[in-house]
């Protein structure tokens, strides 16, 4: 599984480079500045989050991404962990940080409770946390399978996991609404393993007109992802639900 994520991570990142500064430019606003990467993956956002003069703490649990993980951050003071964000005994014993991002990782997680659990816990109270996933469960299809995707998240099933791991949801929308064929048509009709190279460039191509469609049409009303911002309300959380009016993030 392992091996397929890095392929497809290093595919996405090669092919639509915009897709992840679009992403950023939705996280930048949320974030203090000590930021956990929650699945840093092959290091995308932990280097954009160093850029924007973040302090990093990156959590990976493929054992061959952490070399170059620390490779690459640790000279500009970033931290690099080996760990498992949904084992049960929780996560490294680190310096608690203000601020959280999990891009695309909690689909990869069997109990995706228990990491959003664990990474609340290594936040700091009032901190926050920024969440993407795929969304549609009926959109799932050969390329969440051989992502290695447990899951696409309905609206309410994301919010409900959040507030069950302890977090106080403060906005929810979809993201990238006119993606939604393009997921279709490459891994359903015609059930590809990988959207493919040239589907991806020409998304990338696109990437200002998608941009401009979602803000203005869309508004968060439909997309291919979730995104939500949710906050560490401190150590007793269990009756927190989202309150009221959190329905959208700007």
């Amino acid at each position: 599984m392992f091996e397929d994520m890095r392929r497809g991570l290093r595919d996405v990142d090669s092919s639509m480079p915009e897709l992840s500064a679009w992403v950023y430019r939705r996280i930048e606003q949320h974030l203090g500045h000590r930021v956990i990467d929650a699945g840093a993956g092959i290091g995308t956002y932990s280097e954009l989050l160093q850029e924007h003069g973040k302090q990093v703490v990156a959590l990976e649990a493929d054992p061959e991404l952490v070399p170059d993980l620390r490779s690459r951050l640790e000279p500009s003071g970033g931290e690099v962990y080996a760990c498992d964000l949904a084992a049960p005994e929780g996560l490294p014993n680190f310096e608690p940080a203000d601020s959280a991002i999990c891009i695309n990782v909690a689909e990869h997680l069997d109990d995706d409770r228990q990491g959003l659990l664990n990474v609340r816990e290594r936040v700091l109270p009032g901190g926050k946390l920024f969440i993407f996933v795929p969304a549609h469960p009926w959109l799932y299809n050969r390329i969440d399978k051989a992502a290695g995707h447990f899951r696409r998240y309905q609206r309410r099933e994301l919010a409900d996991r959040l507030v069950e791991s302890g977090w106080q949801l403060e906005g929810l929308t979809y993201f990238n609404c006119f993606s939604i064929p393009l997921w279709f048509i490459a891994g359903t009709v015609l059930r590809r393993d990988m959207p493919g190279t040239s589907l991806m460039r020409l998304a990338g191509t696109i990437m200002p007109l998608l941009d401009w469609l979602d803000r203005t049409l869309s508004r968060g009303k439909a997309g291919v992802s979730l995104i939500a911002v949710a906050r560490n309300p401190g150590p007793d959380v269990s009756s927190l639900g989202p309150p009221e009016g959190a329905q959208s993030i700007a």
